[in-house]
């Protein structure tokens, strides 16, 4: 796989139209710019959040100022004003700053807004602030949040001033509003007041308004203020609805800073499951290729995946659903589903589907999806399920440590489940990879097929707990509390990091059980007898042995390795 590269989250240059918004543009300059009549105009350009309503609006400012260099007299044929209202959402009246951004492009308003002002201070009751009419600066802080609700002779005046203001300047050129991310104001009721500002004081002939939103999001900032009557009022406002048609995940994978056919190939599924939506999909590529650079530096701290080669793909799924559901507290839960969906018939793999949708909670108990998207995701990971999958607890622990997910189960989860105790306190499966469970109280927790290479149980309380197929190298036990712990079929146990006397008593434990059952590795049981020997070690490293305990050690050993003899013979 190259190297990759972040992606910035500025609309798309124009010279690098990757998504065909040229056909678009065009368009637009032949039925709205090109129009005929001088009747004011506005054009809604929809679509959701991240689809490129701003690079589009970004292309037309760029046509504009094109078409203004390339007149015959050199005189500009186009005002262009490029708003974004959610900057000014501190300001009383949007109108303002609109009318202050428009002054600074034609000197013909800067003394009406000065006029403006002064009879603000007579008509209404407060001000907050004076305008500074030489700079024109922003924020401007000036009460004229009621020019739409003022009295009739207030709304005549300041309607008859800006008229022959504007008129002054579309006699010989046509003004261009540009009001962008006009759905991210944060108050509902600001959307409306602009609109209706717009519709009493700018919709004058010569003036075109193309405004970019999310058309869900202004339906519904509407409907707070008039109930019910969202839809049909921007009806109303808009004579043009331009919404942005769904994007190609072919055109979407162009906008990646990569040729690299591997990385090409993740991607343009993924981009389906994101809607293809261009900023979504460039949110997921930055993240990756700060997860993917964590993931190889990974590699060198996790013993049991060395020879594991990083894999987009994994890594890509895990981003989409690392803290849904039941994975936020349980990532290990995914393997489950990998491995059941490999051997479960066709008739089980109808219900397994509902039950990993429900986990992932993409669908709700009767099956129902709970959105579009969630729909698409649980489509693309259940087809993928058994085809791309983790495998094996240090793998997945791999990728969530890379993603910032926390893999370790920790002393408080563990307790949890062993004070809850039933099927809640059973692990399979898990990585307890050097894990800190010091001190836990743990009694009749069961461990299958878990691995604790390295784990810390000092101080624990351990009773009557089962450890089955479980990895124990490393471990340390010292001054735990073991009554009854049973030790079947485990690997590791004579390379613990345990306290001689403990470790006599963990390896006798598991030699009884490992006696006591019918079908015997035969590998365990070397293991076993090596681990009496390790015990001699410890106590001469501590220097606690005596002729006592090392014939007692020698003697079970041997006896150990007679009956297994015995018995394999």
């Amino acid at each position: 796989m190259s190297k990759l590269s972040l992606l910035g989250d500025q609309p798309a240059r124009i010279d690098s139209d990757r998504l065909h918004f040229q056909r678009y543009l065009s368009a637009l300059e032949t039925a709205v710019l090109n129009r005929d009549g001088h009747a004011p105009f506005v054009t809604g350009i929809f679509g959701p959040w991240g689809s490129g309503k701003s690079t589009l609006l970004g292309m037309l400012e760029h046509r504009l100022t094109e078409l203004n260099r390339n007149t015959v007299n050199g005189q500009s044929n186009w005002v262009t004003i490029k708003f974004s209202p959610w900057l000014y959402s501190q300001e009383e009246s949007l109108l303002v700053p609109l009318l202050a951004l428009l002054a600074q492009k034609e000197s013909v308003f800067k003394p009406l807004i000065k006029k403006m002002t002064e009879t603000s201070m007579r008509f209404l009751k407060r001000t907050s602030a004076t305008l500074d009419f030489d700079k024109l600066g922003m924020p401007l802080k000036i009460s004229l949040n009621n020019l739409a609700q003022g009295t009739d002779g207030q709304h005549k005046f300041f309607q008859e001033e800006i008229a022959a203001a504007i008129k002054t300047i579309t006699g010989k050129k046509r003004l261009v509003f540009l009001i962008d991310d006009l759905d991210r104001c944060h108050d509902p009721a600001q959307i409306v007041h602009l609109l209706e500002q717009i519709k009493l004081f700018l919709h004058l002939d010569g003036c075109l308004f193309f405004i970019a939103a999310d058309r869900q999001q202004v339906v519904d900032a509407i409907d707070k203020t008039f109930p019910g009557s969202g839809a049909a009022y921007l009806e109303k406002f808009v004579q043009l609805a331009f919404d942005l048609p769904p994007h190609h995940s072919e055109d979407l994978v162009r906008m990646l800073p990569s040729t690299d056919a591997e990385t090409l190939r993740a991607y343009r599924p993924l981009c389906e499951v994101l809607g293809n939506n261009p900023r979504k999909l460039k949110l997921i590529w930055n993240e990756a290729v700060l997860r993917m650079a964590i993931l190889k530096e990974e590699l060198h701290t996790h013993p049991q995946a060395r020879q594991h080669t990083p894999d987009l793909n994994l890594l890509l799924h895990w981003l989409l659903i690392r803290n849904r559901g039941e994975l936020a507290k349980n990532p290990y839960r995914y393997l489950e589903f990998e491995q059941s969906k490999k051997t479960a018939t066709q008739e089980e793999q109808q219900e397994l589907r509902k039950e990993f949708s429900r986990m992932l909670q993409l669908a709700d108990d009767t099956g129902q999806w709970y959105s579009e998207e969630d729909q698409r995701l649980a489509v693309f990971l259940w087809n993928r399920l058994d085809q791309v999958g983790f495998h094996h607890p240090a793998i997945l622990t791999l990728y969530t440590r890379a993603s910032g997910t926390d893999t370790f189960y920790s002393r408080n989860l563990l307790e949890n489940a062993c004070f809850v105790g039933g099927d809640e306190a059973q692990f399979n499966d898990r990585d307890f990879f050097m894990a800190d469970l010091s001190g836990g109280y743990f009694p009749g927790a069961v461990f299958n097929r878990c691995d604790f290479t390295g784990a810390d149980f000092r101080h624990s309380i351990l009773n009557r707990a089962q450890f089955a197929d479980c990895d124990l190298s490393g471990v340390c036990f010292d001054e735990a509390t073991l009554d009854s712990v049973t030790w079947e079929n485990c690997t590791g146990l004579n390379e613990l990091d345990t306290e001689p006397v403990l470790y006599e008593q963990i390896i006798d434990s598991a030699a009884a059980t490992y006696l006591k059952t019918t079908t015997r590795n035969p590998d365990i049981g070397l293991t076993l007898v090596k681990a009496y020997k390790t015990i001699l070690d410890k106590h001469k490293e501590s220097r606690s042995l005596t002729e006592a305990i090392e014939s007692r050690l020698n003697g079970k050993a041997l006896q150990l390795r007679a009956e297994i003899y015995l018995r394999q013979t």
